[in-house]
């Protein structure tokens, strides 16, 4: 998914993708972010067993939106 770079629709376009990006409803302790044309996953843990539960719960769920909308 994509546009040209200066394209006048482009802000509006990448608004409607990512809007569904940042409404992913991901665990306590994550973080969805996004700025310019990147998206950005934060995780928090007190462990790193629990940091790697946490981001593979959603990096699993950014796979399923990712095959949703392709």
């Amino acid at each position: 998914m994509g546009c040209p770079q200066g394209s006048v629709l482009g802000p509006y376009l990448w608004n409607i993708g990512f809007d569904d990006f940042l409404a992913i409803p991901i665990p306590s302790g994550c973080i969805l972010n996004a700025y310019a044309d990147d998206g950005l996953l934060l995780v928090e843990s007190d462990t790193r067993a629990g940091l790697e539960r946490s981001a593979n719960r959603c990096l699993n769920l950014i796979s399923q939106w990712v095959n949703v909308i392709a």
